[in-house]
């Protein structure tokens, strides 16, 4: 369900927040059976891939064109000038290959035929089983210039580790300027070697542990499943002796969503032209999406609230005619209007 990118003009899709980065290695063994004596080949190829929400939401305002190559899928960015070469290019090269019939249309899943957006929504609803809903509201969010993400259960920890490196690294940075500053020697104005300095060994430690991070992001990026619908069922069993307990409620609350992680659909940012998609940053918002039409479950909001540690959560109600309404959630209560 991911699409491929193969031409892209400037960094309208990296500084966008779309897409993500993964690299493939491949091994490869240069003789017979792999022995002692056998020479290793590793090929890396790094490409950018794109979601089908990120895709469809690019081709609908014409700034995407998609392409199907046999049973996969292919992604260019061009403009319709090259596409229109690209097509006569092949119609050329077939009619060349048979020139006692005249040039033919390609067949629809010959190389570089272009996908309409009619074939990607049924691609979308119908192979990749992405809900309607969860388009809208993407579209509903990415219209109004906010950088959507898909939310995992790993993402955000990542996120917050990466943010405790960073702060430590300032921190560090800060102590050894300090340091060289208080070792200056006040008649030749030198720089004194420090004890406490780190090494170069230290430095490349950190640098792998800061690489390993980011990888580990794009990894859990890459691998995100598709959003879902919040479930709104809840089958709560209270006891008398919990009632109106909210936290016993919410260990008796079991749904089709259990885990929670499922229940959130998008971690979203506000506009940023600085965004990085290595080094994102905790997300301004969170969303899960439901039915306008179905109630939700006040001890799942409960329990949702709680799981969002602090980050905002927003609810998306979708009504049948896909109108996007957009509801913040919170565990304030309501102020009291007393004077006192």
């Amino acid at each position: 369900g991911k699409f491929r990118v193969t031409r892209s003009k400037g960094k309208s899709i990296g500084c966008g927040g779309y897409g993500v980065t993964h690299t493939i290695r491949t091994t490869d063994a240069l003789g017979e059976p792999i022995s002692s004596t056998s020479t290793i080949s590793t090929t890396t190829v790094t490409h950018d891939y794109l979601f089908v929400e990120e895709v469809l939401f690019l081709h609908e305002r014409g700034l995407l064109e998609v392409y199907r190559y046999d049973d996969g899928l292919v992604l260019e960015h061009q403009t319709p000038n090259q596409q229109e070469q690209q097509h006569e290019t092949a119609v050329q090269q077939q009619h060349e290959k048979n020139s006692v019939e005249p040039p033919q249309m390609l067949h629809p899943k010959s190389p570089g035929n272009i996908m309409t957006t009619r074939d990607i929504y049924h691609l979308m609803l119908h192979k990749l089983n992405m809900q309607l809903a969860v388009y809208l509201t993407y579209s509903h969010l990415r219209s109004q210039t906010f950088i959507v993400l898909r939310h995992t259960s790993k993402r955000i920890d990542i996120i917050r580790r990466l943010g405790q490196y960073m702060q430590s690294e300032r921190q560090d940075g800060k102590k050894s300027i300090k340091r060289k500053r208080s070792n200056i020697s006040q008649d030749n104005h030198l720089f004194l070697e420090s004890e406490n300095e780190p090494n170069d060994t230290s430095k490349d430690h950190d640098k792998s542990s800061l690489a390993s991070l980011k990888k580990e992001l794009r990894v859990d990026s890459f691998l995100a499943r598709p959003p879902q619908l919040m479930s709104v069922e809840c089958n709560c069993q209270t006891t008398d002796d919990h009632e109106g307990d909210v936290s016993q409620q919410s260990n008796n609350c079991s749904g089709i969503h259990s885990d929670i992680n499922n229940a959130i659909a998008f971690d979203v940012y506000n506009p940023n032209s600085n965004f990085k998609k290595t080094m994102p940053g905790m997300p301004d918002f969170l969303v899960s999406i439901v039915p306008f039409s179905q109630p939700t479950d006040f001890v799942l909001l409960q329990s949702m609230i709680r799981h969002c540690d602090g980050i905002p959560l927003k609810i998306a109600a979708i009504s049948e005619s896909g109108t996007v309404s957009m509801f913040g959630i919170s565990d304030l209560g309501v102020p009291s209007i007393s004077s006192s």
